[in-house]
């Protein structure tokens, strides 16, 4: 697996895990136990779909979709009221997440317009 699908595979099981802690913890929120284990679905999904598919582009694009909505929702919390669990983690981990889809979607395009030219 490449570094990309390794970032998708670990923020998933981030999301199911925090999901898990919310909603089965001592916050017990039904909605924090949804969204993060669907989250985390939906990020293996698109982790399917990058490791299924001819040409991945849709499963990364899914992926990068749903980290910077999960950034988009928990960033301003951290920002703000400086929160760890979850705010912290996801926002971290989401950065780093997203910053290794962007980069990987460079390093492609770079490979492509090197292979298209010799």
């Amino acid at each position: 697996m490449t570094s990309a699908k390794w970032a998708i595979w670990a923020f998933a099981w981030i999301n199911i895990g925090l999901g898990l802690y919310g909603g089965l913890g001592p916050a017990k929120s039904s909605q924090s136990l949804y969204a993060g284990v669907g989250i985390g679905i939906v990020l293996f999904i698109a982790l399917a779909m990058a490791m299924r598919m001819k040409v991945p582009r849709w499963g990364y694009i899914l992926a990068t979709l749903v980290t910077l909505a999960v950034l988009g929702r928990f960033a301003p919390i951290f920002m703000e009221e400086v929160k760890w669990v979850p705010a912290g983690i996801l926002t971290f981990s989401g950065s780093a997440v997203l910053g290794v889809l962007v980069g990987g979607h460079f390093a492609q395009m770079k490979k492509n317009k090197a292979a298209s030219r010799s």
